[in-house]
């Protein structure tokens, strides 16, 4: 096996119950199917949150500087080009996308940007804020406080802003599910819609540092492991040291901490 592989130990066995507080199950992901694949090897200074986005059908890029140039790192989803170069006239603090919009965070401002435009969304009164899943109707951001974090939604049509939810602990991923919004704030998975806001499991041992939505359920991670939750049970996948994981277009990718990126189509 490749040794860039070994970074990444695939576990096909649920962890002892006395060790986490995880439902319980006997499927496992399937290992004839869980095969990952190395498609980059990152320097350490590119290891930040913000320097990573996904386009629709395009795969993973990652920062290259922060007036707008990006780097394909999936050749195999994004063979026409490698490099990308946005306008020259924003500072690309962070960029997510949806399948017809493209958002960046500039300081305390949010743009939609396009081939031929480039419109002030929102304006915030902190530049202490984290954007996270978009589609083209609304965008989620997290605004980090001293005393913790508040979920947000931005709805475009209605230019409106609504508060989803207020924790003192840090809230490192949130994602869009049709109406409701899923998000992960310490060491748990929450799912929030128009009936409030229900905690899906805890994870007893460490927190979640983040998590993103594929098409076999919700992918939750801490800094050394890595859980899948289906909608009924909450499997352990992996374990190493993880930096980010990040869905998109069928694909999964897992940024080490010692800066290999690894993709798989089994998650």
């Amino acid at each position: 096996m490749n040794c860039k592989f070994l970074k990444l130990l695939v576990l096909f066995a649920l962890y002892n119950i006395s060790m986490c507080a995880l439902a319980q199950t006997d499927d496992t992901v399937n290992k004839d199917t869980l095969a990952f694949e190395s498609i980059a090897t990152l320097d350490s200074t590119k290891l930040n949150y913000d320097n990573f986005m996904v386009i629709p059908g395009s795969g993973l890029f990652v920062k290259e500087n922060d007036s707008g140039e990006f780097r394909a790192l999936d050749r195999k989803q994004c063979p026409e080009f490698e490099h990308l170069k946005f306008l020259d006239n924003l500072w690309y603090d962070q960029v997510v996308t949806s399948a017809n919009r493209t958002y960046v965070r500039n300081s305390t401002q949010i743009y939609d940007i396009g081939k031929d435009k480039c419109s002030l969304v929102a304006e915030l009164d902190t530049a202490s804020f984290r954007l996270f899943a978009a589609n083209d109707s609304s965008f989620l951001f997290v605004v980090y406080q001293n005393e913790g974090s508040l979920l947000y939604r931005y709805n475009l049509t209605t230019d409106n802003t609504e508060l989803l939810y207020a924790t003192t602990a840090d809230i490192y991923g949130a994602e869009l599910l049709n109406d409701a919004v899923w998000f992960v704030a310490g060491n748990s998975l929450y799912e929030t819609n128009e009936n409030g806001t229900e905690e899906i499991f805890a994870y007893e041992p460490e927190n979640f540092i983040g998590m993103t939505l594929t098409q076999r359920g919700a992918l939750v991670y801490t800094a050394t492991k890595v859980i899948l939750f289906d909608g009924e049970n909450a499997i352990p996948v992996a374990s190493g040291s993880f930096f980010r994981i990040i869905y998109s277009s069928g694909r999964t990718y897992f940024v080490l901490r010692d800066g290999n990126v690894l993709a798989t189509d089994a998650l």
